[in-house]
């Protein structure tokens, strides 16, 4: 065989070897992106059990990010603990920057608020911006006060300095119990990670979710969060009272 023609011998298995690897580099991402996101079993897998905090992940079939469930208790007065959802210097304590909150209204029916605040999220997220909606209301019957958190994006002007998160709707549920504490359950459905892979949100979130909740239960101790003055939030011993009275006038 002459120089040449093993030249070109050589030559073409390069050209075949790059097309493999080319075709590699396309293909496996893409059939494992499409393999992640049509698999998922519906049900709640428990991924974190420590500090008597628990947090389950949720998989669905046709979606990328995970759903997370966290349960625990509390000892604190229920009004304390919604004090602190709705107070706005609160997300200074988790290291959030340029907070506001505007559209503030307040009845007996229940709470509702605009916030805007930017945060230093580890690498490689950066800084993000969030802009939601938080609404609060309490079930008569059972004192469960429920707190929804819902991302408005379009709500003000974008900023040029930080990434703001779209995809946000969060449940909080804190129920009061007869032994003085809260039954606790926050449902977390967020992407921190966009534009970047969904997996990093899927990967940091749930130690991310342990981790605020402790500090949660931590800041709740000081006498910034003790005996708050809460308008139309009542407590256990109160719905027991108002169920009490309600009973011996039927």
């Amino acid at each position: 065989m002459s120089d040449i023609a093993r030249s070109k011998e050589k030559n073409g298995r390069f050209v075949i070897f790059g097309l493999v690897i080319f075709a590699l580099i396309i293909i496996i991402p893409f059939l494992s992106h499409s393999i992640w996101k049509s698999s998922g079993s519906n049900e709640w897998r428990l991924k974190i059990d420590k500090d008597d905090i628990k947090v389950w992940s949720l998989k669905s079939p046709g979606t990328c990010l995970l759903k997370l469930k966290a349960q625990w208790r509390l000892k604190s007065k229920l009004g304390d603990v919604v004090y602190f959802m709705r107070d706005p210097t609160g997300a200074d304590d988790f290291g959030a920057s340029d907070v506001r909150i505007f559209e503030k209204q307040e009845s007996p029916s229940g709470y509702s608020a605009y916030y805007a605040f930017k945060v230093d999220m580890p690498f490689p997220l950066g800084k993000r911006e969030f802009v939601m909606l938080i609404h609060d209301s309490q079930d008569r019957e059972t004192g469960t006060v429920e707190v929804n958190v819902l991302a408005a994006p379009n709500k003000v002007h974008p900023s040029t300095d930080c990434v703001r998160i779209k995809h946000l709707n969060n449940i909080w549920r804190f129920t009061p119990l007869k032994n003085g504490e809260l039954a606790c359950e926050a449902i977390q459905d967020m992407n921190v990670s966009e534009p970047l892979p969904y997996f990093i949100s899927n990967l940091i979130m749930p130690n991310a979710l342990h981790k605020n909740l402790k500090v949660m239960e931590e800041l709740l101790k000081s006498k910034k969060y003790t005996n708050t003055d809460v308008a139309y939030i009542k407590e256990f011993e109160e719905i027991a009272e108002s169920k009490h009275a309600l009973s011996t006038t039927d």
